[in-house]
């Protein structure tokens, strides 16, 4: 049972914004949480373990022996993990979690002896911001965190990371991991391409003309499209490549949907042009909040 009086122990494996974020977020919960961190940049880890009440680094053996530990690393290095620590642990006692924007390809990659108490999941946070630094229990607090079991995990560890989630503040929600993986291609991680797209349309217009666009130039509506395309390169890349099946799918039909439009300008055909701008519209006004991923 997960009781905010518990002296539990955390261990995280990453401590970039999403493992600052939740060992914030966690220890503000459970004010008796005493935590083990790790991570390939010493710095990082020792940046987050001054920032949490009882905390000390150490190494993938020592964090194996938490309660809860949680894996938030790049994509390409999650189910390495997740063996790594699964090795050492109680599989009774430890739960792990993972926080990858990509569900089905570390569920594969583990496969076929996914450990019974690795609970796969995504926080619904962030933003281009990265790094320890930028970690808050904000990020975490009122925010999504989706769970995407694989048919090994067992359902009293889903259930131990569900309660451990909500009590620090998360509105839990569980998916099929490859639904999951499209329903994020659609909504995240190709508007993160589109974002950066635009800037290689500016990029490209600025070669054409052979000087810079002036920055006063450069409109509300570019600045807030291309916000994404300050995210981390390299963790960008990596969600892309594991992800690409349901990316390059999302951008087939994206490509359809923009030629379509193209199709209604070329010919002038207002009426088809206003109709697919109103739905749009009309669609993008029944969203009730917004998310930083």
């Amino acid at each position: 049972m997960v009781d905010r009086g518990n002296s539990i122990t955390v261990g995280i494996v990453g401590c970039g914004l999403i493992g600052a974020s939740i060992g914030a977020a966690i220890a503000h919960a459970f004010p008796k949480a005493r935590f083990v961190l790790f991570d390939v940049n010493a710095e990082n880890a020792s940046h987050v373990a001054d920032l949490l009440p009882v905390a000390e680094t150490g190494s993938i053996e020592a964090i194996a022996g938490c309660d809860f530990v949680f894996v938030c690393t790049p994509v390409s290095f999650i189910a390495g993990y997740v063996s790594q620590v699964a090795a050492h642990a109680d599989t009774a006692r430890t739960t792990i979690v993972d926080a990858g924007s990509v569900k089905a390809a570390i569920i594969d990659a583990l496969a076929p002896a996914v450990p019974a108490n690795f609970v796969p999941g995504h926080p619904l946070a962030g933003g281009y911001a990265s790094g320890p630094g930028a970690g808050s229990r904000d990020v975490i607090e009122g925010k999504h965190f989706m769970l995407t079991p694989a048919e090994t995990t067992s359902a009293e560890h889903v259930m131990r990371a569900t309660r451990l989630l909500e009590a620090a503040g998360a509105t839990v929600v569980r998916l099929d991991a490859r639904m999951h993986d499209h329903l994020l291609a659609v909504t995240s991680h190709v508007p993160h391409i589109i974002s950066y797209a635009l800037v290689d349309l500016l990029i490209a217009a600025e070669n054409g003309a052979g000087e810079p666009v002036s920055d006063d130039l450069l409109v509300r509506s570019f600045r807030t499209l291309s916000t994404f395309a300050q995210s981390d390169v390299r963790m960008w890349s990596d969600i892309m490549m594991h992800n690409k099946d349901e990316i390059r799918g999302a951008i087939r039909r994206l490509m359809s949907i923009l030629g379509e439009y193209d199709a209604f300008i070329e010919r002038a055909d207002v009426e088809s042009l206003n109709a697919r701008l109103q739905a749009a519209a009309e669609r993008r006004k029944k969203l009730k909040g917004e998310s930083n991923e």
